[in-house]
């Protein structure tokens, strides 16, 4: 497998690592905070196997690479003996401060999806409870899945499936329609700082996540993924939801879930329309004794067949 992988981009290294699903996994990036691909490759049990990162381009050099820390957020606690009637009891700005500090609590990851050939839907998933990857990625799959609607969701027969996912800027123009602007884009350092949104290391590797392996965590169904790599290099957003701000141009900053067509199903689909046509001609030359007929007979079921198949997906995959 590792023959057809491509080769290592200038500038960029890459982690080679076994996947807690048993799958033999790598990821190209180009490292933007000194050592944090070495803390990646260590988190993920592998190593670095080929490439550069700014240790080797600047070995005399000694970085430190200290996470920015969080903004404050004031909150209210309140000792265990202390009763659901006495806490009704405090004073109403209190309560308010109360309701106000879990609202700032409230974590968002935004994804935008095609809904058409030049128009994108935002999707908003409530990650503040979700902690392991597989939690992200499911509930990821599921807002996708409930965008599409009943239009794509035929699974392996699908014309369309996910190629990738890049990191974006987007701006809201109504309701849930966005435009993205920028990719690939994280915010940036000043929005952590102002407590909009967060994600580690800072400033972020390009990318957070390469795309093959966005798609091996969408697609891979299985009980592993349980640890929280990626989802912490994620844009989570904070404080408050975007899709329900309802302000018209607002920016924000999320994953585009990328499509492109099945060609696995386009190939079984043209191997099948190879094999009947050479089947019908083959019965019609036997019944009738009349070979070269059934071969043109054959070769225009070819053609026919070939030309309905591709405009029916072309059109499909153009939606």
């Amino acid at each position: 497998r590792t023959v057809f992988r491509p080769s290592t981009p200038g500038g960029f290294a890459r982690i080679e690592w076994t996947c807690s699903c048993g799958d033999l996994l790598y990821g190209d990036f180009k490292e933007r905070s000194p050592g944090s691909l070495q803390k990646l490759a260590t988190r993920l049990g592998g190593s670095i196997i080929s490439g550069e990162t700014l240790a080797d381009s600047a070995p005399s050099e000694s970085v430190s690479s200290a996470p920015l820390p969080p903004p404050h957020r004031g909150t209210i606690s309140h000792s265990p003996e202390e009763s659901a009637v006495q806490r009704s009891r405090r004073p109403l700005a209190t309560r308010t401060v109360v309701q106000q500090s879990s609202e700032r609590n409230k974590k968002y990851l935004e994804i935008c999806i095609s809904s058409g050939r030049h128009t994108h839907s935002l999707g908003e998933i409530d990650v503040s409870g979700r902690q392991s990857d597989r939690d992200i990625f499911e509930a990821m799959k599921r807002k996708y899945n409930e965008l599409q609607g009943s239009a794509r969701n035929f699974g392996c027969f699908a014309l369309q499936e996910v190629n990738g996912g890049t990191f974006v800027k987007f701006r809201i123009d109504k309701s849930t329609s966005v435009a993205i602007m920028s990719k690939p884009s994280v915010p940036p350092v000043e929005e952590v700082e102002l407590g909009r949104y967060e994600y580690q290391p800072i400033p972020m590797d390009e990318p957070p996540m390469p795309s093959n392996l966005f798609i091996h965590y969408f697609n891979k169904d299985t009980t592993a993924h349980n640890e929280a790599v990626w989802s912490t290099r994620f844009p989570i957003k904070l404080q408050e939801s975007l899709f329900y701000a309802h302000k018209p141009l607002t920016e924000g900053w999320g994953i585009e879930i990328t499509e492109g067509p099945n060609w696995l199903l386009f190939c079984t689909v043209m191997v099948i329309v190879l094999v009947l046509s050479g089947v019908i001609a083959i019965i019609y030359a036997q019944f009738t004794g009349d070979k070269p007929t059934g071969v043109a007979i054959g070769a225009w079921l070819t053609a026919v067949q070939a030309m309905a198949a591709t405009a029916v997906f072309f059109k499909r995959t153009s939606e």
